[in-house]
């Protein structure tokens, strides 16, 4: 996925105003694969898919012009970047309220997808709705042909919102995180995004809001549009914090009680959890274990140069991991520091016989850090809430 658009900062005063002033920001590939047409036309009926990837809650759409159509909503997260609508090109959306135009030729359609179901009072759906505070996105989708599942996740879920989530007395779930909602065109030029975005808090110079928004949708091959928010910062460790507090404001909107964990289901995450009152800073507990681990296993090899050398990049990278927060290139300079480390285990092993027999496993220590760091960034987690109106 190109990172302009999925990495987008929103904390940053240049990419607010860049995006509130153009509202599109080219990511196109690098060979021609996959360009639409000069026309821009399908065969009649031709499959579209928009894939919807982030926290989401769908609902019925309450209003009366889309009949039978969805309306989706997301949570405008602090860790998360803008909303992004992503096929051949792509741009971004601050919160506000968008239609997505389709002209879908209707055919029998239908759903497979595990969310995770809740019935809400139709006022809490319209609260959330109509919460312009720069709060959520809410996108209404005309009725698709199908909604299949596109991904999804382990995790347990109390329903009483009680932290932590118990893993002895709550069963693990297999959730629906990502779905696909299935259309038939025959032009795709006539895909657009419509709406307006919430008033913008601080104010920006030069920029009147609410902005009214239209905005082509290019589609390419394959025939997919992805919309979305996701974590925008790297995430060290296996807390998953970053989803479990987009879980919190994704069910804060509807005024539920619900809490949530993920697999490995850490004790030592509890404290930081994001869902409870006053969680406490988080290091990434996994790496600093697997670091400590392979710092003990360097201390029973023979003083030496690499042994010093090594001793101290492992102390470079756990401090590096017990920040007090994952910024922006921390990420890259740990696994740079793994790569030093890894480096100076091997020229213990060709010059340390006794450690040798050690190497292999302080090697799967190193490997089980990249293993959890090397991603550029990770998909959120939070299962799709499916909601229904009482």
């Amino acid at each position: 996925m190109c990172s302009c658009t999925r990495h987008f900062g929103r904390r940053c005063l240049e990419c607010l105003l860049l995006t509130v002033s153009f509202l599109a920001v080219g990511c196109k590939s690098s060979d021609n694969e996959g360009k639409p047409s000069t026309e821009g036309r399908g065969v009649a009926g031709e499959a579209v898919y928009v894939i919807l990837e982030g926290p989401w809650a769908i609902a019925p759409d309450p209003d009366p012009k889309n009949k039978d159509g969805i309306l989706a909503i997301a949570p405008n997260v602090v860790d998360h970047g803008l909303l992004y609508v992503q096929s051949y090109t792509g741009f971004a959306l601050l919160p506000g309220e968008y239609q997505f135009q389709i002209p879908n030729i209707a055919s029998a359609g239908t759903k497979s997808f595990s969310g995770l179901n809740e019935t809400v009072p139709a006022s809490s759906l319209l609260a959330a709705e109509n919460n312009t505070g720069f709060k959520r996105y809410a996108v209404h989708f005309p009725k698709p042909n199908g909604v299949g599942a596109a991904s999804g996740t382990y995790a347990r879920v109390d329903e009483s919102g009680n932290l932590p989530v118990d893993p002895a007395s709550i069963n693990e779930a297999s959730y629906t995180t990502q779905i696909s909602l299935e259309y038939s065109v025959a032009n795709w030029q006539t895909i657009s995004v419509t709406g307006s975005t919430d008033p913008i808090p601080t104010a920006l110079p030069g920029i009147s809001v609410p902005l009214s928004i239209t905005q082509a949708a290019t589609v390419g091959a394959p025939h997919m549009i992805r919309v979305g928010t996701e974590p925008s910062q790297d995430e060290l460790g296996s807390c998953s914090n970053q989803s479990k507090g987009a879980f919190h404001a994704l069910v804060g909107l509807f005024q539920l009680k619900k809490t949530i964990d993920f697999r490995t289901y850490d004790k030592g995450c509890w404290a930081c959890d994001p869902q409870g009152a006053s969680p406490k800073p988080c290091p990434s507990i996994q790496v600093v274990q697997d670091l400590k681990n392979v710092g003990d296993l360097v201390k029973t090899a023979k003083m030496s140069r690499a042994r010093q050398e090594a001793e101290r990049a492992i102390q470079e990278a756990e401090n590096l991991v017990s920040q007090k927060s994952a910024r922006t290139g921390t990420q890259r300079d740990l696994l740079q520091k793994v790569a030093g480390i890894r480096g100076y285990l091997e020229e213990l092993k060709s010059k340390d016989a006794d450690f040798a027999g050690k190497y292999e496993v302080a090697a799967q220590k190193v490997n089980d850090i990249v293993s959890i760091t090397s991603l550029p960034a990770k998909d959120c987690k939070s299962p799709l809430l499916n909601l229904s109106v009482n």
